[in-house]
């Protein structure tokens, strides 16, 4: 079982993933939301069947970046962790683009919540 993992993202149209700038980072650990909810906007939960859950997040634009971070390219994540890391990121991101663009139900009207 994979560790879950503390997915951030930037509000560029690229989503850029927010990770340690050390020469070999670390993605954030899930037990780490805590520290990170003044620089967010949202976040939500990614369900891996029965595993633990990875969490999204979106960075706030207009907050500086925590101290001894940097957005790094979603395209360099297989280089750095692997296909599987990518292809969890790339579901992080999906979840966060349906909850920014889905605000609302298209049948009732009413407001969309997880």
């Amino acid at each position: 079982m994979a560790e879950p993992v503390l997915f951030l993202f930037d509000a560029s149209a690229e989503g850029k993933v927010l990770l340690p700038a050390v020469d070999s980072p670390q993605p954030p650990a899930v037990s780490a939301l805590d520290s990170f909810r003044d620089f967010l906007i949202t976040y939500g939960g990614v369900t891996r069947s029965s595993e633990a859950c990875d969490i999204w997040g979106e960075l706030a634009p207009s907050v500086p970046l925590p101290p001894g971070f940097a957005l790094y390219s979603r395209r360099d994540l297989p280089m750095m962790f692997g296909y599987d890391f990518f292809i969890r990121a790339g579901v992080a991101y999906q979840m966060l683009n349906l909850t920014r663009k889905n605000r609302f139900c298209g049948v009732c009207g009413g407001q969309m919540r997880d």
